[in-house]
């Protein structure tokens, strides 16, 4: 029920915050991606 930007940006959000990607920053390139 959320609009696919808004989605993409909380997604975004998430990715700067997340554990497992502040660990891996800069080793993995990571593409996110959001689906209906």
């Amino acid at each position: 029920g959320v609009e696919k930007s808004k989605a993409q940006e909380l997604v975004e959000q998430a990715h700067e915050v997340c554990p497992y990607s502040v660990g891996t920053r800069g080793n993995i390139e990571v593409k996110l991606n959001v689906v209906d």
